[in-house]
């Protein structure tokens, strides 16, 4: 454990050393604004953890460390929301008829597939759009719905139900993957 003097020693070295590290992470961000973000995280989080530090020596080392798997997080994240938001585009694209072609869907699901999404009630369609392709919690969606959320979860369920059994009887398969690989 740094006593309080030591750990006011330390943020002074990164300090010092800041414009390097927003200028790095800025350089694989494509943004200063964002590489300031992901530094500032990184001392914040270098700050909380001065107590893992054995060796001050190895300071630079360390918080080098610490700032690849901040910006790791961050780049993570951002693909994440980046893909959430295509998925968002093609549902609002494919609203209201639900017409979804495969490549919407995922390259995961053949042809066929779709054609018996297609013929699944509207109200299943909608709430497994939302929640199995767009990753939505059943809450967002009874909100969004306005439905309760078992309600919800009951939807995404009998749709998931007849999906399988719909696969299962046009292919011999019962997941949209497995599908991929039918003989139909």
């Amino acid at each position: 454990m740094h006593a309080p003097e030591q750990q006011e020693t330390l943020i002074a070295r990164l300090a010092d050393r800041r414009p390097q590290y927003v200028g790095w992470a800025s350089r694989r961000l494509g943004s200063p604004e964002d590489a300031e973000d992901v530094v500032q995280q990184a001392m914040l989080r270098a700050a909380q953890r001065f107590d893992q530090l054995e060796d001050e020596g190895a300071l630079e080392a360390w918080f080098w460390q610490i700032l690849r798997s901040t910006l790791a997080n961050t780049l993570a994240s951002r693909d994440a929301r980046r893909r959430k938001q295509q998925r968002i585009v093609q549902y609002e694209a494919a609203s209201p008829k639900y017409t979804l072609s495969p490549a919407s869907l995922s390259e995961d699901i053949c042809d066929c597939g779709v054609e018996e999404f297609e013929k699944l009630p509207e109200s299943l369609q909608e709430v497994m759009i939302r929640v199995d392709l767009f990753e939505q919690s059943c809450a967002e969606v009874a909100e969004e719905l306005d439905l309760s959320v078992n309600a919800t979860r009951v939807r995404a369920h009998r749709a998931r139900r007849a999906m399988r059994e719909r696969l299962q009887d046009r292919c011999g398969v019962t997941t949209a993957h497995e599908c991929r690989h039918c003989e139909c």
